[in-house]
């Protein structure tokens, strides 16, 4: 048997190998699980005390989101009601959680701190919301690009007009604080829209409030939250990121994630970079936050809560500052905090998400009522809507009692379930067509190479059969008035906006802002066609390289290139299989420049499907004598090479673009 014709047939094997567990990873995408459970109904008028209906609550049969350990706190009255710990500190440790010394990583929660800190400069007359921001930072200014300053209320609210790329949010590094102004403005966002006009939710203006908090002050973030905050209300277990430098603190829990099979598994801890600490770098027990909780419901009326600020301190706070839409279950914005509505009764909350910690706390405070719900352990966050995991997944997630929706639950105990509005027909006859179409997040990549790609997705916005509006895959949103739109059961809304006749976006309940997008603007279109031009580029120059050789290659090298081409390129696409299933490995463990490496993906799998159909042809006409098979084949293996080398490239070019390499986005 010659040379090239056992490489064909090894190459031929390899092919076979490679086909059998394609169809195998389809197959495994495609089957889903027939169980799934939904969320227990608990009736809080059967029960006798709220830790029973806590307990029961937050139960797996109640259908509650997988957690690794949980802490809540309710409060009334003045007075702690439940306070309880659920879980292990630790996967397989069997370590409890005491609400009273484990502490949790509080994600954007943190942000109320923040807001506090803001509202207590106000309260001293140290800063004027009114003022442009930039008449208080020292080391670093926001831009104008419309000639328009940003001022406090706009950062407080959400309103900078900041792109939202929520990359260098993490870090192992050690930082001199107050962080210096140039690594600022090395991740400076850019202004895509005119400042003072829509609410997009941006950690880097709340960040940049900690940065005015610091060059007012004249201490660091963590100084002024420990000797402003912390340490007046006793909140003795509780503490910020780069305290201690970036390591975590022993009692804090280990972050985790579900895998596949049901087991957990615990990942490393990351901190926040010190410049993103005011949006999300706090760690408080539920005990504490009982604490923070009751500062803010007697706001400012006992001697407690006056160790923060004055009553009309507080009062400030909570004005209505902005908003995207003045309908119901559209949230506005105080100081940062969502104010909305309970039955009638005021509420003011805000979730939070970091290294699979997720905490939401609520306070009503005409009920004198707070709630706050912390857990640890989470599905990957992409995850959640990935067809392979759902497939694999028997625990209901997606339809799982998350801390906000436990915390309403909670209060619901005292103040009974909360009743939505339901909608009513717009009595006027509606076009529907103008608003079916397709949007994009606004909250996404404006300014870098990734923007071509689309990487937050899209919202389609399309008719359903029974004429109304289906969005983001909810069915039966109904008009209530002119260009808004709920759902019959008065849970979901959205509100379009028109410009010049035209509809141009909407937001929704999140509240999320969604630009309209046409042709090439689509993600679809920016997504296909740099795949499409890589694709082309690549075979067009492993082409050229393989007929400039022409004949004096010898057949058995191009055999080996097309070889060595499939067996990398089918090595690169089960390492990028097994990074996009563990999606959360990539958000937490890798640096940002993995996302290059998830737009390479996209485009090796098309590279990857024409070398082997390539290959596949060359090894038919080589086993039937015809000829022409080493060519074809060995340029289908340079293509795969090339497109490695090109994926490489633009990896290694993308940490220009980010700078530093940072664990994560969240």
């Amino acid at each position: 048997m010659s040379k090239e014709s056992l490489a064909f047939k090894l190459t031929g094997v390899l092919i076979l190998v490679l086909a059998v567990w394609s169809i195998w990873v389809i197959l495994t995408l495609t089957s889903a699980s027939s169980k799934k459970p939904g969320i227990v109904d608990l009736d809080p008028t059967e029960y006798g005390s709220i830790g029973a209906f806590a307990d029961d609550l937050l139960s797996p049969a109640a259908g509650a989101a997988p957690y690794v350990g949980a802490s809540v706190a309710v409060i009334r009255d003045g007075e702690v009601r439940h306070l309880a710990g659920y879980g292990s500190k630790q996967a397989d440790q069997g370590l409890p959680v005491d609400p009273t010394a484990t502490p949790f990583r509080l994600g954007s929660v943190t942000k109320w701190f923040t807001a506090t800190a803001v509202a207590q400069l106000v309260d001293q007359g140290l800063v004027d919301l009114e003022q442009p921001a930039n008449t208080y930072l020292k080391r670093f200014e926001l831009p104008a690009r419309f000639g328009v300053d940003t001022t406090v209320a706009d950062l407080l609210a959400h309103r900078t007009g900041l792109e939202s790329f929520d990359v260098h949010t993490f870090t192992e590094r050690t930082y001199d604080l107050p962080v210096d102004g140039d690594e600022i403005r090395s991740f400076l966002p850019r202004q895509i829209k005119r400042p003072g006009e829509e609410s997009v939710y941006s950690n880097f203006g709340v960040s940049t409030l900690g940065a005015i908090v610091e060059d007012v002050s004249g201490l660091t973030f963590n100084e002024f939250i420990r000797t402003r905050i912390l340490d007046p209300l006793d909140m003795t277990n509780s503490g910020l990121d780069h305290e201690f430098g970036p390591g975590a603190p022993d009692a804090l829990p280990k972050p985790a994630i579900l895998r596949q099979d049901g087991s957990w598994e615990t990942i490393p801890y990351f901190a926040k970079h010190p410049y993103f600490i005011p949006s999300g770098g706090i760690y408080a027990t539920a005990e504490d936050m009982t604490k923070f909780m009751r500062a803010h419901l007697e706001r400012g009326e006992t001697e407690f809560s006056r160790r923060l600020m004055s009553s009309q301190g507080y009062d400030r706070m909570y004005e209505v500052l902005g908003g995207n839409a003045d309908v119901p279950n559209v949230p506005k914005f105080g100081f940062i905090v969502w104010l909305d509505d309970y039955n009638g009764a005021r509420t003011m909350s805000h979730s939070g998400n970091v290294q699979t910690f997720r905490a939401f706390m609520l306070l009503i405070p005409d009920e004198a009522l707070g709630v706050f719900v912390s857990e640890v352990g989470d599905v990957p966050y992409y995850d959640r809507k990935d067809a392979f995991w759902k497939a694999k997944n028997e625990t209901g997630v997606g339809n799982a009692l998350l801390p906000y929706r436990a915390a309403y639950e909670l209060a619901s105990f005292f103040i009974g379930e909360r009743v939505f509005e339901a909608a009513s027909g717009f009595r006027q006859e509606i076009d529907l067509s103008r608003y079916e179409g397709e949007y994009w997040n606004r909250q996404r990549q404006h300014s870098t190479f990734l923007r071509l790609f689309g990487f937050e997705g899209g919202a389609s916005v399309h008719i359903a059969d029974d004429a109304t509006l289906t969005i983001r895959g909810r069915r039966g949103f109904v008009p209530v008035a002119e260009h808004t739109f709920m759902t019959p059961d008065g849970r979901r809304s959205a509100v379009f906006k028109i410009e010049n006749d035209q509809v141009v976006s909407f937001v929704d309940d999140y509240p999320s802002v969604w630009d309209r997008v046409e042709g090439i603007q689509t993600p679809e279109f920016r997504q296909t066609a740099p795949i499409l031009l890589g694709f082309l580029l690549a075979v067009t120059g492993s082409l050229m390289l393989f007929f400039r050789s022409g004949s004096k290659l010898p057949p058995i090298i191009g055999a080996l290139a097309g070889t060595g081409g499939l067996l990398v390129m089918g090595t690169l696409l089960w390492v990028l299989l097994v990074l996009e299933i563990q999606s959360q490995r990539i958000l937490l463990e890798a640096s940002a420049t993995i996302m290059a490496w998830g737009v390479i993906g996209n485009m090796a799998w098309i590279v990857s499907v024409a070398a082997a159909i390539g290959s596949a042809v060359a090894l038919r006409q080589s086993i039937s004598g015809g000829g022409g098979d080493v060519r074809l084949f060995a340029a289908a293996g340079y293509s795969a090479l090339i497109v490695l080398a090109i994926a490489t490239a633009i990896s290694i070019a993308s940490l220009g673009f980010f700078g530093l390499s940072v664990p994560g986005r969240f």
